[in-house]
């Protein structure tokens, strides 16, 4: 039976996803479960790290649809590689958390 997710203290990350890779720092505590939510009218491209140097691929990472919520488990990593496709723009908020899985 899966315990329902809970936000941690530290709050939400806001991140504005274009066609340039970009990597972020995550909610430095809380949890091990990221709810990720894409605001943007494009899918946007995420893949979870420890490597502030790690880039994201619009055509190898893990897709979050528009207007969809992904929960996740993410362990201790500490940032976030992100992108969109070509001219595309996204806005995704990263909540860590616990529980949920």
């Amino acid at each position: 039976m899966s315990k329902l997710f809970t936000p941690n203290q530290a709050g939400t990350v806001t991140i504005s996803v274009t066609s340039t890779s970009g990597n972020t720092a995550l909610p430095t505590s809380g949890g091990g479960s990221l709810l990720l939510t894409n605001l943007g009218t494009n899918k946007c491209f995420i893949k979870i790290t420890s490597d502030s140097a790690a880039t994201a691929s619009a055509t190898a990472d893990m897709p979050i649809l528009a207007g969809g919520a992904l929960l996740i488990s993410c362990g201790d990593a500490t940032r976030i590689a992100h992108i969109c496709a070509a001219t595309e723009t996204a806005t995704l908020y990263v909540t860590r958390g616990v529980g949920g899985i």
